[in-house]
């Protein structure tokens, strides 16, 4: 498992119940037992990690284009974009 401060190659964090995915630039993916909002709390102070919809952080530097109802990531993933972020 990554270090904590290696985040910064993470691209988007997922919920999932009680634990979370992390996507790395290289393509690889890793599990952690915090949950979404635990990384929220840790990424409060980075500007680079925005919450999209209650199950996605993201890192801006892999936004591609956002879109009324979806963000596109430049890996070419459409995620959901909530209603009341959409003023990102």
């Amino acid at each position: 498992m990554r270090p904590p401060n290696l985040l910064k190659e993470a691209y988007l964090l997922e919920a999932q119940i009680n634990y979370t995915n992390i996507y790395f630039a290289d393509g690889s993916k890793e599990i952690s037992p915090y949950t979404l909002k635990k990384f929220e709390q840790q990424l409060a102070s980075n500007p680079s990690f925005i919450r999209i919809h209650r199950s996605f952080l993201v890192n801006k530097n892999f936004i591609r284009e956002i879109k009324h109802l979806n963000v596109v990531l430049i890996s070419g993933a459409i995620l959901p974009l909530a209603r009341r972020r959409r003023k990102i």
